[in-house]
């Protein structure tokens, strides 16, 4: 049900304790469990996510309702795949740009964050990155593919980091997935260059 990759979970207990990803898991299962009802009682909100919730001929009240539940479901899905063990010089981000350069601009995204997660897009059309830490900003993202997240609410870091929160975003982010962005790059990079 929770879908979360072996090689993500495992890396998420070298940064965190175990007591904080069981709340993390805990946490995601009853967000799911508030989806289903909603998908039950809601028949227009089944398979949808947060950017097409408004293409559904649902009242703007509804949309308002279970827009966020989307959101927080889908940068949950994506924090616990965002990340893999990784020697600290790999990987590398030949389709995107340079690594610590990608990494250094995350981290003060995040440091400078007012909001729960912090979530990059891949831009399709401009094979760019983008950095988002506003709540569901559609107008900006809707063409875009979420590929990572990292939860930095207090309660993501707290039972570990206390109130060192650039101490777990630094911890965090060794072991992001760039090589899930490297990927969307690179399909998009052959995709252009056979059209």
């Amino acid at each position: 049900m929770l879908d979360i990759p072996d090689e993500s979970l495992a890396a998420m207990y070298s940064f965190l304790s175990p007591e904080s990803v069981a709340e993390h898991l805990e946490y995601y299962r009853k967000l799911l469990l508030r989806r289903s009802i909603a998908e039950k009682s809601i028949p227009k909100v089944r398979g949808a996510d947060w950017r097409s919730l408004s293409g559904r001929g649902l009242p703007p009240d509804i949309v308002r309702e279970v827009a966020p539940l989307l959101y927080e479901c889908e940068s949950h899905r994506l924090y616990f795949s965002s990340f893999c063990e990784q020697e600290p010089d790999s990987p590398s981000m030949s389709a995107s740009g340079d690594a610590a350069r990608f990494i250094y601009d995350v981290y003060k995204a995040c440091s400078e964050a007012r909001s729960d997660f912090m979530t990059v897009y891949v831009d399709p059309l401009r094979r760019d990155i983008l950095l988002d830490c506003d709540t569901y900003n559609a107008r900006v993202l809707r063409r875009c593919a979420p590929v990572l997240a990292l939860d930095i609410c207090e309660h993501a870091y707290f039972r570990v980091y206390g109130f060192d929160r650039d101490r777990y975003i630094r911890e965090a982010l060794r072991h992001f997935n760039l090589e899930k962005i490297t990927k969307v790059l690179d399909i998009r990079k052959k995709h252009s260059s056979h059209g």
